[in-house]
């Protein structure tokens, strides 16, 4: 969740702060409609969480620790305060 990145896209993608995404690159390019919240795509989803958290296991210094727990993961509730944090400046923006 990069500050400057994550605020200015939140500009524009609506779902910038969601901590689950997915989207259809064939019918949406702009990835402006976020489906991991549906239900049609629960397998899709767990497919790409776990691709993720496979290829993450890659870098042994975990610099994106909060995907895989143990070591230097950051609890999943400092994660949602700092998306909601970030929602809220990012809203200041529009």
């Amino acid at each position: 969740m990069g500050l400057s990145g994550g605020v200015s896209r939140a500009r524009s993608y609506p779902h910038a702060f969601d901590s689950d995404q997915l989207y259809n690159l064939k019918t949406d390019h702009e990835e402006m409609t976020n489906v991991a919240g549906d239900p049609a795509n629960d397998k899709h989803l767990r497919e790409m969480q776990r691709f993720l958290k496979q290829e993450l296991r890659a870098f042994p210094q975990r610099p994106f620790g909060e995907f895989i727990p143990g070591g230097n993961a950051v609890p999943v509730k400092s994660q949602q305060d700092l998306s909601k944090k970030l929602q809220e400046i990012a809203a200041g923006f529009k």
